[in-house]
């Protein structure tokens, strides 16, 4: 029902795609929500199709929010505009969403394959002879950045109108951290039996370049304006510290730290993950932490390379995102019996908003819309289940 794509469909794409991008103004007015200068921000569900007891929200677009709906042990990839949900496929699986674009396009897995859903069709992107596979992410002019293992293999490859580019394959189950730029351009790090190294793949094709440093470079994500943000792992004594970094072709610039004596890192999700994020925006702003020793983590913008603590008060803060107004998505954390006790807020100038969660509910995933000042996100609430959010 669902066959490998080939060039044959490329023409229904781009006239669909194309329809998307006119649709963006129209669905900016539509779904805009109030800003972060209120002084709370609450939390609303985001409603489910017919039959659907549990959800997530992973992405939010011009296009619209994007994510899953199902019951337990069947999903399916949906998409939000305003609070209308719209699925994409039947409830025929199990479906993931990973990322998504402005244009409309989608990037996960159904049933442990990579699977893509671009003008409303569902694309199997599955290498043959891996065990499973994931999209992991998407550019904006139609690359999907494929990752596949075995038991003792990875391969990462690129698809693009019915033809795939391999970019690696190594002899080990690990997942490589990789990210795609907007125009294409992918980042990874890749093992051998010997070394490990960070490569940079060009949209246009050619050989990959190393990214050389004191160690390998964790390849975060790529900003809007084309530069990687990047971590680099040193051991200073017997501690092994996170170096933020970004690279702009072969150069490279350290971010500096609020105390010189600490260190400045990329904030991850709540379980600790580097998942898509929007921490850097179009103007260069960048987001992220400072480590101050003795006193703890801040978070932290760069602006023109320069560190701002977002959070002088705070002990375990971590700047998650940056929209292109200059709002920051923060997780502000106390300890609690040795644990992290974590509120979300929005922080835009001066003003700051909480944003509350029901009662008994705790934090799954966040994202904060690049364009406006409003979060999506899933919760767990009381009862167990996932519960796809939006702020207002």
């Amino acid at each position: 029902m669902f066959p490998t794509p080939g060039p044959a469909i490329v023409g229904d794409m781009r006239k669909s795609l194309a329809s998307c991008a006119l649709a963006v103004a129209a669905l900016l007015a539509a779904t805009a929500l109030p800003a972060a200068a209120d002084p709370a921000l609450t939390t609303r569900p985001l409603p489910l199709p017919l039959g659907a007891t549990l959800g997530t929200a992973v992405e939010s677009t011009a296009s619209g929010v994007y994510g899953t709906a199902g019951v337990p042990g069947r999903s399916r990839a949906v998409r939000w505009t305003g609070f209308r949900v719209v699925p994409l496929e039947p409830l025929d699986g199990v479906s993931t969403v990973i990322d998504a674009n402005d244009l409309g396009a989608v990037a996960g897995a159904h049933n442990g394959r990579a699977t893509a859903w671009i003008a409303g069709r569902r694309l199997d992107l599955h290498p043959a002879g891996f065990d499973t596979s994931e999209a992991i992410g998407l550019s904006d002019l139609g690359h999907v950045l494929v990752r596949a293992t075995t038991a003792t293999s990875t391969q990462l490859s690129l698809w693009r109108a019915g033809h795939t580019r391999l970019l690696a394959d190594y002899p080990f189950p690990e997942p490589s951290e990789a990210t795609i730029s907007r125009r294409g351009d992918v980042a990874a790090r890749v093992f051998t039996t010997t070394s490990e190294r960070t490569l940079v793949w060009d949209a246009a094709g050619g050989a990959p370049r190393t990214v050389s440093g004191q160690s390998a470079l964790l390849p975060i994500e790529f900003t809007r304006t084309g530069e990687l943000l990047a971590q680099e792992w040193r051991v200073v004594g017997r501690d092994p510290i996170w170096h933020a970094q970004v690279v702009r072709g072969d150069a490279r610039t350290e971010l500096p730290p609020l105390d010189p004596t600490g260190n400045a890192f990329y904030g991850g999700s709540v379980d600790g993950r580097y998942t898509p994020a929007h921490r850097a925006n179009g103007s260069g702003v960048v987001v992220g932490s400072s480590y101050i020793p003795g006193v703890g983590s801040h978070a932290t913008m760069w602006r023109d390379g320069r560190p701002i603590d977002l959070t002088p008060d705070g002990a375990y803060a971590y700047a998650v995102e940056v929209n292109e107004r200059e709002t920051v998505l923060i997780r502000d954390c106390v300890e609690v019996d040795a644990d992290l006790d974590c509120e979300l807020s929005l922080l835009r100038g001066q003003d700051r908003a909480e944003i509350a969660l029901p009662d008994g509910a705790t934090e799954v995933s966040v994202r904060l819309d690049p364009y406006r000042d409003q979060v999506v996100g899933t919760y767990r609430g009381a009862a167990g289940q996932t519960v796809p959010f939006v702020t207002r």
